[in-house]
């Protein structure tokens, strides 16, 4: 399945199952998308892609007037933010996302390959441009690799 927003998937499933349609696929690849009023599908994104749990660590230098050295204290937070921000949705490049696959729960950052453009393919004409394609279209067309077929 493959959309541009969730927008679409919503106004033909409706909210709730547009929502369950989406979580409940096995792979789920993640482009740039855009953030419409209240977050859109940006947000959505982030939403599922989840949270991290984060360690901050901060250290505190003090020290009073009457003191040579004054103190140091260090100190830890753990913190819950989103993984990948809906900003960093909208910003990411061409090409360029989140992959979960049904095998593996982790979300990993994929790069993909731009190919060249093609020129339309005519109707009937397979997709495979091998010698196999090609042998097939001729016999489709009466002609075998001695001249023309015979009935």
């Amino acid at each position: 399945m493959g959309f541009q927003s969730l927008a679409q998937v919503s106004s033909t499933y409706g909210h709730g199952d547009a929502h369950t349609l989406v979580e409940n696929c096995g792979n789920t690849l993640i482009l740039r998308c855009s953030a419409s009023e209240g977050g859109g599908t940006a947000r959505f994104a982030s939403q599922l892609i989840g949270d991290r749990e984060v360690l901050r660590t901060t250290v505190t230098k003090s020290r009073r007037l009457t003191e040579i050295l004054g103190s140091i204290s260090h100190g830890q937070s753990y913190s819950v933010e989103a993984a990948v921000l809906p900003s960093q949705i909208e910003q990411l490049p061409d090409l360029s996302g989140y992959l979960k696959r049904a095998s593996d729960p982790a979300w990993q950052p994929v790069q993909l390959q731009s190919n060249a453009v093609r020129a339309p393919r005519q109707f009937g004409e397979p997709i495979a441009g091998n010698d196999q394609a090609r042998r097939l279209r001729d016999v489709n067309r009466g002609k075998t690799s001695e001249g023309w077929a015979h009935e």
